[in-house]
């Protein structure tokens, strides 16, 4: 899935929507999103703006495939712009709740992008001394105690 796709279907918009905001045809979204074309820059920057995308991550829109961690930091920059133009109402424990959480969603975000790097480490730790049997299964042991460990305190 291409990161436009993905950013539309968070904020719920069609390729008609942001055509529109850009002032250019809907096909040559489509263009981007196929990689017949990348996107100009001055059309990034607008689509940064409207997705409230910081200018240091802007490069999420262009990825044609997303991981884990792309999704997960895709997912904060709409909790973190849900938060911002959030609009507080009459009850001030329902505001209270609503921006706890959204606050919620982006430390779990952060978390489990955090897990994410942890896993993609261990995995190439493994990896590496896979052509070592005793060293592999020593490492792998430790791995194993280390989750039944995690798994006795929950």
């Amino acid at each position: 899935m291409h990161a436009l796709d993905y950013f539309f279907a968070l904020w719920k918009l069609k390729n008609k929507d942001v055509a529109e905001y850009l002032e250019i045809p809907a096909p040559q979204i489509n263009d981007w999103k196929k990689g017949r074309r990348p996107i100009p820059k001055h059309h990034l920057k607008k689509l940064c703006e409207l997705f409230s995308i910081p200018p240091e991550k802007s490069y999420l829109l262009q990825k044609e495939s997303l991981t884990k961690i792309d999704r997960l930091e895709i997912e904060i920059i709409l909790n973190q712009a849900k938060l911002k133009n959030f609009v507080e109402g009459d009850d001030e424990q329902i505001n209270k709740a609503i921006r706890i959480t959204f606050e919620m969603n982006i430390a779990v975000c952060k978390r489990n992008i955090e897990v994410l790097k942890i896993l993609d480490q261990l995995e190439k730790e493994l990896m590496g001394c896979s052509h070592v049997p005793q060293l592999f299964y020593k490492n792998l042991e430790k791995v194993k105690c280390l989750i039944d460990e995690i798994k006795s305190e929950m």
